[in-house]
C-alpha cells in the first residue's frame, strides 16, 4: 500500500511538473512569511530585554550612614523581587562620573566631595512595566538612610509605551503573515487538484475508493513540504550568514539550528495542511 502511494504520488509530480515548481514555490514563501513572524517575534522579545535592562533606578544615601548600615540597606533593596543587581557608587566614583560628564573639577574650589553615594539598581526586564518602577521607587524612598531615589520617569514610561505598541502591532504583523502562507498553500493545492479533475473522476467511475484518490494527494503535499522545506532552510542559513559577516554582534536567534529545524518542520506541516483543506471538498460524487 505504501509504495503504491509512493509511486502514485512521485507519478504525480512527474506529470504536472509545471504546477507542481509553481506549489514548491508557493509553499517555499508561505514558510517564508512564517519565518518572517516568528523572527519578528523574537526580535520584539530581545528589543524588550535590551531595552528594558537599560533602565536603572539610581538610589542617592543620607552622608550619615555607616559600612555596615549600607551593606544591609543593599541587602534589603537586593530583596526585591524586581531587583536584578544594585551597585554602589562611592563619594570617588561619584566624583570621576560628574567630571566625565561635565568637565569640571570642583575640588579646585571645594576640599570636601559634596556627591552622595549611591546605589544604581538594575531591574528584572521580564517582570518591568512603568507601575512597577514607580510603586518600587516609592517603596525604596521610604527606607531609613535613603535620601532620594531617582530615575527618568517620563523618558521610561514613553519607552515602554512605545515597546508595547511595537511589540502589538509586530503579534498582529505575524497572525496576518501565518494566515497568508496557510492560504496560498491551501489555493495553489486547491487550483492543482482542479486541473487533474477529470483524472480524478475517471477514477471514481472505475471504483476507486476515496482514500485511493486522495493519500496520494496527501503524499505529493508532504513531498513538496519537504522539498520547500529544505530550500527555505537553505536561503535561512545563507541569509543568516550574511548578516553574521556583516556584523557579528548582529544575533536575534540564538540556537540556529533549532530554528532550522522549525522552518523544515513548518514546510512539511504546510505541506500536509495544504493538501488536507484542499482534498476535503473531494468526494465520490461525480
Amino acid at each position: 500500500m505504501i509504495l503504491f502511494l509512493l509511486s502514485e504520488s512521485f507519478n504525480s509530480i512527474r506529470r504536472t511538473k509545471f504546477s507542481t515548481f509553481i506549489t514548491v514555490i508557493t509553499t517555499s514563501i508561505a514558510i517564508f512569511f512564517v519565518t518572517v513572524s516568528l523572527f519578528l517575534i523574537l526580535l520584539s522579545q530581545k528589543l524588550d530585554t535590551q531595552i528594558k535592562s537599560r533602565i536603572k533606578v539610581n538610589v542617592f544615601l543620607e552622608d550619615s550612614l555607616k559600612s555596615n548600615q549600607i551593606a544591609d540597606l543593599k541587602k534589603t533593596i537586593y530583596s526585591d523581587s524586581l531587583v536584578k543587581s544594585v551597585r554602589l557608587i562611592g563619594k570617588e566614583e561619584a566624583k570621576k562620573i560628574f567630571i566625565k560628564r561635565t568637565g569640571n573639577d570642583f575640588s579646585t574650589i571645594l576640599e570636601a566631595n559634596p556627591l552622595p553615594r549611591s546605589f544604581v539598581v538594575s531591574l528584572r526586564p521580564e517582570k518591568l512595566n512603568g507601575k512597577k518602577i514607580d510603586e518600587f521607587s516609592k517603596k525604596i524612598s521610604k527606607l531609613e538612610g535613603v535620601s532620594d531615589v531617582i530615575y527618568d520617569y517620563t523618558l521610561t514610561v514613553r519607552m515602554l509605551h512605545y515597546l508595547n505598541s511595537v511589540k502589538s502591532f509586530i503579534y498582529i504583523a505575524a497572525v496576518v503573515l501565518v494566515l497568508i502562507s496557510l492560504y496560498l498553500v491551501y489555493s495553489t493545492n486547491r487550483l492543482a487538484i482542479q486541473s487533474r479533475m477529470d483524472l480524478y473522476n475517471t477514477m471514481k467511475l472505475v471504483g476507486a475508493k476515496l482514500s485511493t484518490i486522495k493519500l496520494p494527494l496527501m503524499f505529493n503535499g508532504l513531498f513538496i513540504g519537504i522539498i520547500s522545506g529544505l530550500i527555505a532552510t537553505g536561503i535561512f542559513i545563507a541569509f543568516t550568514r550574511f548578516l553574521q559577516e556583516v556584523n557579528q554582534r548582529i544575533r536575534v536567534i540564538d540556537n540556529e539550528f533549532i530554528f532550522g529545524v522549525f522552518i523544515f518542520g513548518t514546510g512539511i506541516i504546510l505541506g500536509l495542511l495544504g493538501s488536507y483543506f484542499a482534498t476535503r471538498k473531494i468526494t465520490l460524487k461525480i
